[in-house]
């Protein structure tokens, strides 16, 4: 697990699939939530009827011309799902990589930001509870007593315009009840890891309710490390806590919510490879035998490797990717603060929303980036963020039009600092510093040090209307307007003084201090044959907002400090069917995207650099489920993509044409669970699995970063009693223990190829009860 078995789970009152969730917060509900057939009856976990809010009001899945694909809180909890990266398993071109509690990379449809930088917004969106997260560093969170999980495929310019150019994930948390429920939870695997967590949930006066929840999660993690014989390299602890308090005045409701999580990490949840710059400068790996030549930075020319298979400065990785060999590995610390107020108001006709959020993070990282005992190589970042938006919208129905119209804010500010020491002694002729005594700093020391701070104020308009022109055929216009003003200073400082301290703010060049306009727009036309039957077609296109990147190595050249907005225009083609009397669906899409300015991220020799360029992306995705009869539940999904981009710089000045990176050709997954009646009770077994063909982890396509075609299985078993209050659980993730990479840095200019991999196998108990 990449977690320490964050698990997750939902109290008994939380929203079955067939119902409108509980949350009287909510928006008003599409009079088409509900299945037409009456199929919900006889559907399976998979199958039964879900509702989203993927245009800002409660829709059925299956009536929503958009991609998704959506899992409730019952379905999260019986399918054993513990993180956010076992749904998206089950979610056709996707992929959620969390390999550190600061660092996550998201990627739909082959739009992804592989730039590790805390200042950067992804392209892919993340929403917790109707709010945007705007900084990379407060994504990867713990997940657990949700009510459901979307995840919307392709731009959503219009209604989730903050970024979103490549789709969205969105949170919803369990809503409070009106009588007291709630559960307890705990679970225990490989690795010494272990979860505990809980709710409760219910009125606390006659018009107010309330609700509790907590995780706690810890794990020793698979890495074993050699210089102190433990398990104490990318051990996590966390812990979360989420309260909600629920006043209902009639017509207006008002929530408030709060949320406190806290992360400790011991070292890095990543070990190194070797690697040495090709003929065009992109790394490829060293063989075990090979003494290479690496190059010599501070001199001129190469230094040779101390011996065969080894590093700079003389270290040879253990075959075992889960073994390192680290005296001091470093930590990370990091504090979340969130608080929430959500207002509405029914106005009959005319439903008001307000969601006002306050967002805060701390965060303080330093690791040891060589994975030996030598202290070559230590990386360190600061974080202080905070984040205040505010939205407001009105919901409506006049006649045959469904609109919805609104306003957004949002302010961000963000402290930054990035330090690297760097032992120059490899190529100095002097000998490396070995062991915790001279760590941060080595023989040669040398200190690269930056401090910046960006400054966000956006403001957006947006309006989207679907009028239904008859019985089958309706459209679907938005449109939304964007201002951005974004303010950045750096500073940049080093010891021995390679390039002498550099400032870069609107004080000396006037572009650290400007706006992004722009405008998004949606237009799509519905065809529903009949009552089971969703065809459409659709336009969209979205935007991300321009920045800058943050150098700490030299040379640093203002010039390339800034990077322009991205626009990615869409066009898709979807169906959505439900067949077998609602125990069938399949839903299925076509794209072709026109990728303008791209923010291709790119580590040339050991500068961060992020450059516009152009891309085309299509392909397709499909979903079939299945309950083909009571207790047996199918899914299979696919998808394949295909990309070009172009216009990629390599180390050596060339350009080329590369693939999005981390973009198999071909992906599949499926699920199977069959369910009988034992002992009294329930006994379900469940086989899950991926497959993907290989793929290149960075837009460079370097060979050492390739990863081969892999596959996976997971397995789970578990006993519910008669009155559901009660599961035990036995389960596996990745019984066939492959090996495969997640992310990776060419770092072969210091002789390093850092990695990234996925979880070995790992096992466990799990048992839940609830009341």
């Amino acid at each position: 697990m990449l977690f320490a078995g964050a698990a997750l789970g939902v109290a008994p009152a939380a929203m079955a699939q067939t119902a409108a969730p509980t949350d009287a917060a909510a928006p008003a509900q599409d009079s088409g939530a509900s299945n037409a057939e009456g199929g919900a009856d006889r559907a399976g976990l998979l199958t039964q009827d879900i509702v989203v809010t993927a245009n800002r009001r409660e829709q059925n899945l299956q009536k929503v011309g958009i991609s998704i694909t959506a899992f409730s809180g019952t379905a999260i909890q019986k399918l054993g799902f513990v993180t956010s990266t076992d749904i998206v398993k089950q979610t056709p071109a996707v992929s959620f990589y969390q390999f550190s509690p600061s660092v996550s990379n998201i990627n739909i449809r082959g739009v992804v930001q592989n730039d590790f930088a805390d200042h950067l917004e992804p392209p892919i969106a993340v929403y917790q509870d109707d709010t945007y997260v705007g900084s990379s560093g407060g994504i990867s969170v713990p997940i657990f007593d949700l009510e459901r999980v979307e995840v919307l495929r392709g731009p959503q310019g219009t209604l989730f315009g903050r970024n979103a150019t490549g789709g969205l994930i969105h949170f919803i948390s369990a809503a409070p009840t009106d009588h007291l429920s709630g559960y307890v939870q705990g679970s225990y695997g490989r690795f010494n890891t272990y979860n505990v967590q809980g709710a409760i949930s219910g009125p606390i006066t006659e018009n107010i309710l309330g609700r509790l929840s907590f995780t706690r999660n810890q794990s020793d993690g698979p890495f074993y490390n050699t210089q102190t014989g433990k398990h104490d390299a990318g051990n996590t602890d966390n812990y979360a806590v989420r309260g909600q308090l629920l006043f209902d005045m009639g017509d207006t409701k008002i929530r408030l919510l709060g949320r406190y999580n806290r992360d400790d990490q011991h070292g890095p949840a990543y070990s190194g490879g070797v690697a040495v710059p090709g003929p065009d400068g992109l790394g490829v790996p060293v063989g075990p035998n090979q003494i290479a030549q690496f190059p010599n930075i501070v001199t001129g020319g190469t230094v040779t490797a101390p011996c065969a298979g080894c590093n700079v400065v003389g270290f040879k990785p253990s075959s075992d990717p889960y073994t390192v060999a680290n005296p001091y590995p470093g930590y990370f610390k990091r504090s979340i603060y969130n608080g929430q107020i959500k207002l509405t108001h029914d106005f009959g006709s005319v439903t008001l929303t307000s969601v006002t959020d306050y967002l805060k993070i701390n965060k303080f990282l330093m690791y040891n980036n060589n994975f030996s005992p030598a202290q070559f190589f230590v990386y360190g970042t600061t974080q202080r963020y905070d984040q205040v938006s505010e939205e407001v919208r009105l919901n409506g129905t006049t006649g045959n039009l469904k609109w919805v119209v609104g306003g957004f804010y949002l302010h961000m500010n963000g402290r930054y600092g990035s330090a690297v020491d760097l032992d120059l002694a490899p190529y100095v002729g002097a000998p490396p510093c070995i062991g915790v005594q001279c760590a941060p700093g080595g023989t040669v020391p040398a200190n690269f040090q930056t401090n910046y701070r960006l400054v966000t104020n956006s403001v957006a308009a947006f309006a989207q209307g679907e009028y239904a022109i008859n019985d089958q055929f309706s459209v679907i216009g938005g449109l939304r307007f964007t201002h951005d003003r974004k303010r950045y200073d750096y500073a940049f400082t080093d010891t021995p003084q390679i390039q002498a301290p550099f400032t870069y703010n609107p004080g000396n060049n006037p572009a650290a201090n400007r706006p992004f306009d722009n405008v998004s727009a949606k237009a799509e036309l519905d065809y529903k044959p009949d009552n089971t039957t969703l065809l459409y077609l659709s336009y969209t296109r979205g935007h991300k907002g321009g920045n800058w990147t943050a150098p700490v190595f030299p040379p640093i050249f203002p010039d390339q400090f800034a990077h322009k907005q991205e626009v990615l225009t869409s066009y898709e083609a979807g169906i959505k069917k439900r067949f077998l009397g609602g125990r069938g669906t399949f839903n299925a899409s076509g794209f072709y995207y026109d990728y303008q300015n791209f923010q291709a991220f790119s580590l040339i020799n050991i500068a961060q650099t992020i450059t516009n360029v152009n891309a085309i992306v299509y392909g397709g995705e499909a979903e079939l489920k299945l309950t083909p009869v009571p207790g047996l539940d199918f899914a299979i999904n696919g998808s394949t993509i295909h990309s070009k981009v172009k216009g990629i710089v390599l180390p050596d000045g060339s350009q080329v044409t590369r693939k999005m990176p981390n973009t198999p050709r071909l992906a599949l997954s499926g699920l199977a669970r069959y369910e009988w009646d034992f002992a009294g009770g329930k006994l379900a077994a469940q086989a899950s699995g991926q497959y993907k063909e290989g793929y290149y982890l960075t837009v460079l396509n370097e060979p050492v970063n390739y990863e081969r075609k892999w596959a996976t299985l997971d397995l789970r078993m578990s006993w519910t009693s008669p009155n559901d209050k009660f599961e035990l659980a036995i389960y596996g993730d990745n019984v066939t223990s492959t090996q495969y990479r997640v992310w990776a840095l060419d770092v072969s200019s210091l002789s390093l190829g850092m990695q990234v991999f996925a979880p070995p196998a790992t096992w466990g108990v799990s048992g839940r009860m609830k009341f």
